[in-house]
């Protein structure tokens, strides 16, 4: 099987960027990362050159001997978040057009299995991640029925009872499941025209039935889908312990802008998604010189001894 990998980024977020391409190459990903950014190329990336693809200004870097990133500056003025669907749509559709399915993930993850655990994931259906805040989403949940308003308004069907909320950080589609990928961008404009989202935000307040723009119509579409979902539950992204396929760095601050040690005097204990981020920080795109590095190390360790005494969290 054949997968390509997807994320946007804009603004630091590409030394997120950089860490989730490294995750990739050390846990054995043999093919191309598409790389949709807003603003300018990544310090990093110097050595990218245009290449010819369906995407006007497109430019290409080669990594390692597995790994090839193709950069794709994207030009809408919305919340990038809002725009994963869109993005993973034209990619099969006009860019990727070979491969036999696609995964996207946010900037701030970094992978903790091997490839081929992906592979099986997504070859037994559209793969996603449960949150870990608001999991607990049973069918009659108050905002499932409001999410009916919507899905009626779109010409769906509820075909599945789901009974979490799934994080839309990541997504893993076959290219003959691209489907969920129709239905998602079909529920984002029809929030947009009928029920007040703002694509602008990524964050809604006071909005009924789209608090969380992109995620909210995401879980709505895993509600419409006719297609096999493979779900996996908040350890899936280290929220919690347990089969961590990826660590995803969710919140503020992002591991590239902490300062650990006072986090953990606020007791904040460096997360999993911190320690795996650095690990991964070495190459090969190398984020920070290699003293840099062994400076975060002994920060990441000291820190997470000092919020033994301190801990509000601790994984």
């Amino acid at each position: 099987m054949e997968l390509a990998v997807c994320t946007l980024y804009e603004k630091t977020f590409h030394l997120g960027v950089a860490g989730l391409i490294n995750s990739l190459d050390h846990q054995g990903f043999k093919g191309t990362m598409y790389v949709g950014y807003r603003g300018e190329l990544p310090p990093w990336a110097s050595k990218a050159q245009s290449c010819e693809v369906s995407w006007v200004n497109a430019s290409k870097m080669q990594v390692s001997d597995k790994v090839t990133i193709i950069f794709l500056p994207v030009t809408i003025d919305y919340h990038l978040t809002n725009y994963k669907p869109f993005f993973m749509k034209r990619l099969l559709d006009e860019v990727c057009i070979s491969v036999d399915g696609l995964c996207y993930f946010d900037p701030d993850i970094v992978l903790t299995r091997k490839w081929e655990a992906y592979e099986d994931w997504v070859g037994s259906g559209i793969a996603m991640v449960h949150e870990i805040i608001s999991n607990d989403m049973p069918p009659s949940h108050p905002v499932r029925a409001l999410w009916g308003e919507v899905i009626f308004k779109a010409g769906l069907k509820v075909q599945k009872q789901i009974y979490s909320y799934i994080n839309a950080g990541f997504l893993g589609v076959l290219k003959t499941n691209s489907g969920f990928l129709d239905n998602w961008i079909k529920l984002i404009e029809v929030g947009v025209s009928d029920f007040g989202l703002d694509i602008n935000l990524l964050k809604q307040k006071n909005n009924r039935y789209f608090g969380t723009p992109d995620q909210d119509a995401f879980n709505i579409a895993a509600m419409c889908s006719e297609l096999p979902l493979s779900e996996l539950g908040p350890y899936g992204m280290g929220f919690i312990p347990g089969r961590v396929y990826m660590a995803h760095a969710v919140g503020q601050p992002k591991p590239w802008d902490a300062n650990y040690i006072k986090l953990a005097l606020s007791g904040n204990s460096p997360k999993i998604a911190d320690k795996k981020f650095w690990q991964m920080a070495g190459g090969p795109i190398r984020i920070k010189s290699n003293n840099a590095l062994r400076l975060k190390h002994l920060t990441i360790k000291i820190a997470s001894f000092v919020g033994r005494f301190y801990a509000k969290n601790s994984y």
